[in-house]
């Protein structure tokens, strides 16, 4: 068994096991307040949070692993979320906010195993609401972080951008005093 990066040795010796509970937790940061979900019923404390468990977080969609970098989405189903949830996050402000998915273990008396197991990180994208007035479904599209290096830069490396984005930073205040400048390498003459 090969060693997953960030995996304790109770969570590998957990997935070997012939009978296991597993449970998936999933944070979502919205400006209005992070929600907490796992996939089993009544409230449960990890990682000093209190977890949303009505069996609410429905299905998570295959996320695949490859030996290249590139990016990859992961679709998540919410089932059953009252109409008082759907207000609060039909009234965010979601996109590019953060959303994580850990894959954790219960032992026979329903404690967690330590630790459970990060297995996305990314963003939210794109969410779809089926709502019949009491309850809704939805399905919320994350794509993993690796997305930032396909997007264009914004901006450009300048003094006054800097001083833009952090005001007061005199971090490149040089730049356009070195942009034309003759310097000589090495040993030889330019």
């Amino acid at each position: 068994m090969a060693a997953r990066l960030g995996a304790t040795a109770g969570f590998l010796a957990e997935t070997i096991k012939a009978m296991v509970t597993p449970v998936f937790f999933a944070k979502l940061e919205f400006d209005g307040g992070t929600l907490r979900f796992w996939t089993g019923y009544g409230d449960f404390t990890w990682d000093s949070q209190t977890w949303n468990g009505t069996a609410k977080f429905g299905r998570i969609s295959d996320i695949t692993e490859t030996n290249e970098i590139k990016t990859a989405q992961m679709t998540m189903s919410l089932n059953g979320v009252d109409s008082a949830l759907i207000s609060t996050v039909f009234n965010e402000d979601y996109q590019e906010r953060p959303a994580a998915v850990w894959l954790g273990y219960l032992d026979a008396f329903g404690a967690i195993v330590a630790d459970p197991y990060q297995f996305f990180g990314g963003r939210m994208d794109v969410m779809v609401f089926d709502d019949d007035g009491e309850f809704a479904d939805i399905s919320l599209i994350c794509e993993n972080r690796l997305v930032d290096f396909e997007r264009p830069a914004n901006g450009v490396v300048t003094h006054e951008d800097q001083n833009e984005r952090y005001s007061g930073d005199l971090g490149l205040e040089f730049v356009s005093d070195i942009r034309d400048k003759k310097l000589r390498w090495g040993f030889g003459q330019l």
